[in-house]
C-alpha cells in the first residue's frame, strides 16, 4: 500500500500514541494479583488518535500485557482506552460498563471479567499504602513527641545547673570570707602557740620546784 508523506506521518503520530497509551495501560496493570483461571484476551482500542490492538494473557502465574494480537485467545474486548483504564482502576463497573454498550465481548465473557481483580488489587495496594502511610506519620508524630519532651528535660536540666551555678557564685564571697577568717585565726593560733608553749613549760618548771621542796 502506498502512503504519501503526510500519511506516513499522521501513521507514526498514531503509532506513537497507541504506544503510549499501551504503556499506560501496561503500569496500571502491573499489580500483585491473583486470578482464578488462565485466560487470553486480545483488546482493540478504539480511540480516534491511537487505534491498534495488544492482549493481557494470564499463564501458569504470570500476567502478560504485550503490544499484540492474540489468535488463540479466550475473549476479544473492543473498547476506548479510557473506558478500559476506569474499568482497570475500579472507577468503572465492568458488567454495568458492557450493558450500557460502551465495549464490546466476542468470547468468554468470564474471561473479561477477570480483569476485575486488577482493579480490586489496585484498590488493597492502595488501602495498604495508605495505612502504611498513616502509621508511618503516627511513628514520626511520637518521635517528634518524644524528641520533644527530651528536649524539655534537657532544658529543665540545664535550667537547674545554671540555678545552682548562680547560688554557688552568690555564697562564694561569704565562703572565701569564713576560709580568710578560719586562716586568720589559725595564724594567731601559730603566733600564740610559742608563749603558750613557754607558759607552760614554766608552769611545769614550777611545779617540779614545788614538788621537790616538798620532798625536801
Amino acid at each position: 500500500m502506498w502512503y504519501n508523506n503526510l500519511d506516513l506521518e499522521k501513521r507514526k503520530v498514531k503509532d506513537m500514541t497507541f504506544l503510549e497509551k499501551f504503556e499506560e495501560i501496561k503500569k496500571v496493570a502491573d499489580v500483585d494479583v491473583t486470578f482464578k483461571r488462565d485466560f487470553a484476551i486480545q483488546i482493540n482500542l478504539t480511540d480516534e488518535d491511537c487505534h491498534g490492538a495488544f492482549y493481557v494473557e494470564h499463564r501458569d502465574g504470570v500476567l502478560n500485557v504485550e503490544p499484540y494480537d492474540y489468535n488463540d485467545r479466550d475473549a476479544m474486548m473492543t473498547i476506548s482506552s479510557d473506558v478500559l483504564l476506569k474499568i482497570l482502576t475500579g472507577k468503572a463497573d465492568p458488567v454495568a460498563t458492557f450493558l450500557s454498550g460502551k465495549f464490546a465481548i466476542d468470547g468468554d465473557v468470564e474471561a473479561v471479567l477477570e480483569l476485575k481483580k486488577i482493579a480490586e488489587a489496585l484498590k488493597a495496594e492502595k488501602k495498604a499504602a495508605e495505612k502504611a502511610e498513616k502509621e508511618a506519620k503516627k511513628a514520626e508524630e511520637k518521635a517528634k513527641k518524644e524528641a520533644e519532651k527530651k528536649a524539655k528535660a534537657e532544658a529543665e536540666a540545664k535550667k537547674t545547673e545554671e540555678k545552682a551555678k548562680k547560688e554557688a557564685e552568690k555564697k562564694a564571697p561569704a565562703k572565701k570570707a569564713a576560709e580568710k577568717a578560719e586562716v586568720k585565726v589559725e595564724v594567731k593560733e601559730e603566733k600564740k602557740a610559742p608563749v603558750k608553749k613557754a607558759a607552760a613549760k614554766k608552769a611545769t618548771k614550777k611545779d617540779d620546784d614545788k614538788q621537790m621542796k616538798l620532798d625536801i
